[in-house]
């Protein structure tokens, strides 16, 4: 599930998950992805942290809050010291973090963290 506010990245991440024989689901509202989330849960989320509704790491508050289980790749046009923080973030709120994306990113990149969050997957 992707949550991200650029609709070109968000289908991108979807086309190159899909091409990676994941099915996919895209959102660029925070209250839709929530809902959805709930909804059915799923295996990975892809989070962008500058959202036009919200922040993402709000987000990574909530889905922490929520218990989610799913592998979680943060993706970010900021990079560096806040894509860091970001991932500390994560992992402190006891989330599943995959990796870190930095826009603009290759389809080899997404692709080893989809298969990182499978091998990362609770039994």
């Amino acid at each position: 599930m992707v949550l991200d506010d650029e609709r070109d990245v968000g289908a991108t991440i979807c086309m190159m998950a899909r091409n990676a024989g994941y099915e996919t689901d895209y959102t660029d509202r925070i209250d839709v992805f929530m809902e959805r989330l709930e909804t059915v849960p799923p295996t990975h989320v892809a989070i962008d942290l500058q959202l036009g509704d919200g922040d993402g790491i709000d987000v990574i508050h909530r889905l922490a809050g929520l218990g989610c289980r799913a592998g979680l790749i943060i993706v970010s046009r900021l990079g560096g010291r806040i894509l860091e923080s970001a991932a500390r973030a994560a992992v402190e709120n006891g989330l599943r973090l995959t990796g870190t994306l930095a826009k603009p990113f290759s389809y080899a990149e997404l692709k080893s963290l989809l298969i990182a969050a499978e091998s990362q997957a609770p039994e």
